[in-house]
Parts: structure tokens; sequence; C-alpha cells
């Protein structure tokens, strides 16, 4: 007799007493071991439930039930930690990732002062401040939307007397940048000064027939000094301007400075910086800046990168103090390196910008060698302001443009 046959006489109290006493006995021995199996090992729990002496098919199929649903339960349990955990992934770190591959703006950037500052507001201030005389910014709002994708907001934190202030709105989306509005860094790098085809450093005094407009050196006679007034003369009094001013010669950056002071312009201007030995194309540099920070950077990488930082707890003397040690030659050309070094680093930032680092490198090269050349300043200024400085005879020629 098989062991299964022996089972069914059980089931239907055919069996004697010891036979059915051995049964029971297997019944028990089995149980302990799937109840063994489910715990150690997570197998689903077949249980044999203790069958009464008279047994039956109805019983049998409770236990196989039961079995069933604790199996259902526990595949039940597994998919929701799984699904649970992926979409967690999803919606957590999936985003991370992705940023990771573009332009993060949002990045923190250190304790700070007042506040969190994000690392757009750092870059933006040194790319406005190479590339945008009259339009710094250092102050940018970002809003994460995830996966790469960002809403900015660029405030202008320091007004011209006109008591206008500019401020835009864009997005960034996967390393691409879009503003709502007018693009107010769309500047050339040379616009407005006039130097062109300046031989040698050594040079300082140049002919008047060598300042040419065009960068593409196609001769031609600068406007004189009467053409020039004539066209201030057309502007409207009580308006700002942004004032490109060439100079007669080419400076450093103390007498510069000295120059505007004397003159009694008592805001912030942008130096034109010759980086070439050449064309003199420009890359700018903010002088006398009247606005603090207080975001952090690597000093020691990138000493004096934004010219005056305000540390938490020092006021009044300690701060102009500060300010007045930036206003050197040797610290104005440490400036300027650190800020294209700076940029060189932030490829992800300077890709989106359409800066070539290799051009930054070759300025930063040639100023490190040459050290600073001014050729003249940027700077916002009304009508009358522009005819004191054209009037001066360290000046070539002023020019003005409307501001955005």
């Amino acid at each position: 007799m098989t062991y299964r046959e022996l089972l069914e006489l059980y089931k239907n109290g055919r069996l004697d007493k010891e036979r059915k006493e051995t049964v029971e006995a297997d019944i028990e021995k089995h149980e302990a071991i799937s109840d063994y199996l489910c715990d150690e090992m997570e197998l689903p729990d077949l249980v044999l439930e203790e069958t009464s002496s008279e047994g039956s098919a109805q019983d049998f199929a409770k236990v196989v039930k039961r079995s069933i649903r604790r199996a259902f339960l526990k595949l039940g349990i597994t998919v929701f930690i799984v699904t649970l955990i992926a979409v967690l992934f999803i919606q957590f770190g999936l985003p991370k990732i992705v940023e990771q591959r573009y332009y993060n703006p949002a990045e923190p950037i250190g304790d700070l002062v007042y506040g969190e500052e994000t690392k757009m507001s750092r870059d933006l201030a040194v790319y406005s401040e190479l590339m945008a005389p009259g339009y710094y910014r250092q102050d940018v709002d970002v809003n994460n939307r995830g996966y790469g994708n960002y809403d900015i907001y660029i405030r202008q934190t320091s007004g011209w007397d006109d008591g206008q202030f500019l401020n835009v709105a864009g997005k960034i989306e996967k390393g691409k940048l879009t503003y709502f509005g007018k693009e107010i860094f769309d500047q050339t790098l040379w616009n407005g000064i006039e130097w062109y085809n300046v031989s040698s450093m050594k040079e300082k005094k140049i002919n008047k027939q060598t300042l040419l407009s065009s960068i593409k050196g196609k001769k031609r006679t600068a406007e004189d000094q009467t053409r020039a007034k004539q066209r201030l003369d057309e502007l409207f009094s009580g308006q700002m301007y942004l004032c490109y001013v060439t100079l007669n010669q080419q400076s450093d950056y103390e007498k510069l400075h000295q120059f505007i002071f004397d003159r009694g312009y008592g805001s912030e201007f942008w130096c034109a910086v010759r980086t070439e030995e050449d064309t003199c194309a420009n890359l700018w540099m903010m002088g006398d800046a009247s606005l603090s920070t207080s975001m952090e950077w690597d000093k020691e990488k990138y000493p004096y990168l934004l010219t005056w930082q305000e540390p938490s707890g020092e006021k009044g003397d300690t701060l102009d103090k500060q300010h007045e040690n930036i206003n050197t030659n040797e610290n104005m050309r440490t400036h300027f390196l650190s800020m294209t070094s700076y940029l060189q680093d932030q490829d992800k930032f300077c890709k989106m910008m359409g800066l070539s680092e290799e051009s930054l490198s070759q300025a930063e090269n040639y100023v490190a060698k040459n050290n600073l050349a001014i050729t003249g300043f940027a700077a916002v200024m009304d009508k009358e302001t522009a005819l004191d400085f054209l009037n001066q005879k360290e000046v070539y020629t002023v020019k003005a443009v409307p501001l955005n």
C-alpha cells in the first residue's frame, strides 16, 4: 500500500488505531518542517493543519487556500517594496543624476552672511564684469524644476541716478539658457573703445590715425573731438547712458582710477583691459566697485575674485580699508587674472554662455606676461558728465549708447 493510499484511508476514518497514530505523527512532523522552512527560508508556508480523526476534503482545501493567501501576501509586500523604491528613485535619485550632466545654477556656494546664495550668482558676477560693462549682476534666484530644468530671475541690486532697475527672468533647460525678454548681456568685447593696431606694449602714445572703430581693421579715420561733441550734444539731459571713453594713451589702473576720481565721478566704472598684441580686443574689469559681497569662493585659488567682500561683523573703517586696498595695480591685476582663471574652470557655464575657454586662457596669459594695459573705460553717466570727460586732454573720444 502506498502512503497516498494510506492517507486516503486516514481521511475516510478507515485506519486502525495504531496506523492512525503513525499517520498523525507524520502529519505533525511535516507541519513542523513546513513552519521551519517558511520562517527560515521564506518559502511559501504550505502547512497541513491538524485534521480531526474524522478528517475531510473541506478541511484540506482550507489548508491549501490559507497557504496560497500567505504566499500572495508575501508577494504583494515584495512588489510594494520594489515599487516604492522605484518611485523614490525616480522622484529623488534620477533628477540628481540628470542634473549632474548639465549646468546647475541652484548649487549652493557655502556658508553665507545674508542667507542662501546660488552658484549662478557668483558665475554671473564674474561673467558680467568681464563681458558686460554697465550690466553687472550678482543676484540670481533659482527655482529647480528637476531633471536639469530651472527657472531663473536675475536681479539688478544697484541702480543708477534715473532710479530704474532692469530685472530679467528666464529659464535653463538642460544647459540651454533662454531669456524672457531682451538679452542684456549681448555685448561685444570691444564695443565703443577705438584702439586698434598698436604693435607693442612699449608704445604708449599713438597717432589718431591708428584709432579705428572697426575691429576688422578696415582703415578709416576715427571721429575727431568736434564730431564726438556734436553727437553728445544730441543726448537728452537728465537721462543716463552707457558711455565708452577712449583714452589718448594706454594707462595703468592707478592712474586711470585717480583721473576718474579727480573728475568727481563717484560711481563704478569698467576698465577696457588689453588682452591681445595686435587687435586690442578688450575684456572688462570693474574698478572702484560700490557693492560689497558676502559670497564665498576659494580665495587661495582665486585671490581677489570679487574685489570687495564683506566679512561677518566687519563695518566702518575695516571695510573702507579693504575697499582702499583693492585699488592698486597689483591687486587689480590679480583680480583680472582670477576672473579669467575662474571662468575657465566653469566649463558647463561657459558652454551655456557661448564662451571660449581658449580665448579666456589667451587673455589670462597675455595679462600675466604684460601686466594691465587699459585703453579706455565704460561707465553709466549723463550727458553733462560725458561732455566733461570729452573735454579732458587724456581723452580721445566718448561714445554714448542708450541703456537697455
